[in-house]
């Protein structure tokens, strides 16, 4: 039990941060946040013995937290739940000022406007480092989809900035076939 418990602290405990800050932007409150890193602890020292060493323990306690949140939401709104369809359809990403990829107020606004599907892939992958795979393990989507997400929300952040911040970010203010039509007629 004394080896098992030494053994789970040192491949756990380094990642308490960004599980703590992947709480908050799941929840949107430090209290629950708290409730559910407690809990995605508590999970993940029950079930230490099934973790594969060799494998990434972030990965793995990452998508331990979003198992636990899926299933407390669940309990709270079933009807919510029934018609889930990813987690990031739910998921309330509020403020993200502790992280210092978003240390600039205009990242921050433009990364807050971005539709909530593109926003925990980016956080994902560029806040906390994981690569394609991590994030499909994570938030059990096709990698080609993470890709995509990725893309389209990165691609919509330029947008912000290059079209200004007064712009809309979810959509250019033109499509690109009406821009041609216009072009043409």
């Amino acid at each position: 039990m004394v080896l098992k418990s030494k053994r789970f602290q040192s491949v756990s405990l380094s990642h308490f941060s960004a599980l703590y800050t992947f709480a908050l932007k799941l929840t949107g409150s430090i209290r629950d946040a708290e409730d559910l890193v407690q809990e995605t602890y508590l999970r993940a020292y029950a079930k230490f013995d099934q973790f594969d060493f060799g494998t990434n323990c972030k990965t793995w306690m990452f998508k331990i937290m979003k198992n636990i949140f899926l299933d407390q939401l669940r309990e709270k709104d079933p009807l919510l739940a029934k018609d889930m369809v990813e987690l990031d359809e739910v998921s309330n990403l509020e403020s993200l000022s502790n992280c210092s990829f978003l240390n600039s107020i205009d990242i921050k606004t433009a990364f807050e406007n971005l539709p909530k599907k593109y926003q925990i892939p980016v956080f994902l992958k560029d806040v906390e480092g994981f690569s394609y795979g991590e994030i499909s393990e994570i938030l059990n989507l096709p990698i080609g989809t993470v890709m995509s997400r990725l893309f389209r929300g990165r691609k919509e952040m330029k947008l912000y900035f290059t079209a200004g911040k007064s712009a809309k970010i979810d959509k250019p203010p033109y499509p690109a076939r009406a821009q041609r039509m216009m072009k043409i007629g």
